[in-house]
């Protein structure tokens, strides 16, 4: 943490590039990004956010396809440190339902249920505003469904 309480933390190269690849779909041909300016960094952060929840699930599947106990665990482990960040440029409770599944993968199951429960907390609350709304749309994420998932993991 820096002096203002900020998290302070670097993106892999292979973090930033699933970013970059985000940002490359919505520039126009001549390079530029255009959004209101009023918009402009909450778009840029779950932009970022976006692209690094994708290089996530792309970790869980190297995970689930290598039988190897060691690299599992390091597929599981980037997955958590990627999601975790993308909560800390989005503060979309499905991200913390994405951590507490990929910390359970992991085998830490107390520290997954605390997780779960987290994300019942705050998802029973949040109201996404506009661009949140259209990043959870656009990301296909089914938010009731994690709900449920979430209360059987409490149980």
């Amino acid at each position: 943490m820096d002096n203002q309480g900020n998290v302070m933390f670097e993106l892999t190269e292979e973090e930033n590039q699933e970013v970059q690849k985000l940002f490359d779909m919505t520039n126009n041909p001549d390079g530029a990004l255009y959004v209101k300016k009023e918009a402009a960094d909450e778009v840029q952060r779950s932009l970022i956010a976006m692209g690094l929840f994708n290089y996530a699930k792309g970790q869980i599947t190297l995970s689930e396809l290598d039988s190897n106990k060691s690299k599992k665990k390091g597929f599981i482990d980037k997955a958590v440190d990627s999601i975790t960040k993308a909560y800390s440029f989005c503060q979309l409770p499905i991200y913390l339902y994405d951590l507490a599944c990929f910390i359970e993968m992991g085998g830490k199951n107390e520290v997954a249920k605390n997780a779960f429960k987290g994300f019942l907390e705050l998802q029973r609350n949040f109201k996404p505003s506009q661009i949140q709304e259209a990043l959870l749309n656009a990301s296909r994420r089914d938010v009731n469904k994690a709900l449920k998932h979430a209360e059987e993991k409490i149980k």
